[in-house]
Parts: structure tokens; sequence; C-alpha cells
């Protein structure tokens, strides 16, 4: 608690020092359970992946094998779950507008093996419908028929990662909307 006292002039208030901060027990980075508390306050705020959670475990400065050993119970039990991780990793994405093989560029990157990612993205997802949003919301609501616009749309769906022929359905203005 600090209390204002006046400096021997009267004009300014001074504090009085502040109690030290308390600072944390250090923790033993071999420990399977301070490992398993650490891993269950990270995965209370959001869903990780096991290589996600165990960089950030890493990061922490818990040991390699005790970290590998933590997940590996975790997935056990069915806390860390690969397959709802990536529906709702997927679901995240496409819903911010990207394609199918920007998200599973992103998947691969975290460790996910190429058959459960293709898995994954044959959920009955409408890709072209997703496309035809993403570009409603970047170029408005009417398609172009200028072939430039078209290009222009066209490289914007491909940098968010839609196939070529999703990106040909989304941009047809013939088709039905």
């Amino acid at each position: 608690m600090s209390r204002l006292t006046s400096s021997p002039q009267g004009r300014q208030p001074l504090r009085q020092s502040q109690p030290e901060a308390v600072v944390p027990r250090p923790f033993d980075p071999a420990d399977e359970l301070a490992v398993r508390k650490a891993a269950l306050q990270y995965m209370s705020r959001r869903d990780y992946c096991s290589y996600e959670l165990g960089a950030k475990l890493k990061k922490r400065g818990f040991y390699a094998d005790t970290v590998s050993t933590v997940i590996a119970s975790l997935e056990d039990e069915g806390i860390l779950n690969a397959h709802r991780y990536i529906e709702s990793f997927m679901s995240y994405q496409a819903d911010r507008g990207n394609g199918p093989v920007r998200i599973s560029s992103r998947l691969r990157a975290l460790g996910f093996s190429t058959e459960v990612i293709e898995r994954s993205l044959e959920t009955g997802r409408d890709w072209v419908v997703d496309a035809r949003q993403a570009c409603r919301r970047k170029f408005g609501p009417v398609l172009s028929r200028i072939h430039a616009e078209r290009i222009r749309q066209a490289r914007f769906l491909q940098y968010r990662g839609f196939t070529s022929a999703q990106i040909s359905q989304a941009l047809d203005v013939n088709a039905d909307n």
C-alpha cells in the first residue's frame, strides 16, 4: 500500500516505494504434472494441435521428452483431438474467405498428413459458394464482364487458395446464384 507524502518544500507529492513483485517459484522442467497443468491452461483458451502445443510448452522451458509424453497422454484421453482441431481450423479459415489449397497448405505446415487433410476437405463444403462470397466481399455484388477486371478477381481468388475450377465456376456470369 503506498501513501503520498509531501517533499520538504511541500510542492510535489512523493510516492513511497512499491513492494517488490512476487517472483514465481521455479518449476521442474521434467515434471509431467507441471507440463500437463500448463498444457491444460493453454487448451482452456482455445484448441491446439499437438505441434502448436508442443512448441508452446518447449518455449516455456519444459523438456521435449516430457512434453511429448504429456501430449501423447492427452491424445489418448481425447483431450487433444486432431480431427476436432482440423474441423475448427477449416471452418474458421473458410469463413475468413480462404480456399482449400491455402487451408491444406497451412495444415501441412502444422504437421498434419496429406491423407487426413484431404479427408477433412471432402466434408461437403461448397467451395464454389465460398469463392463467390469472397469475391463479392472484395469486389461488390455484381460480377464484372470486363476481361481485365475478371482477371484481377481470378488472381485474388487464386491468392486466397481456390482451385482454377472453383474460380472459373465462381466467376461464371451465367451461373445461378
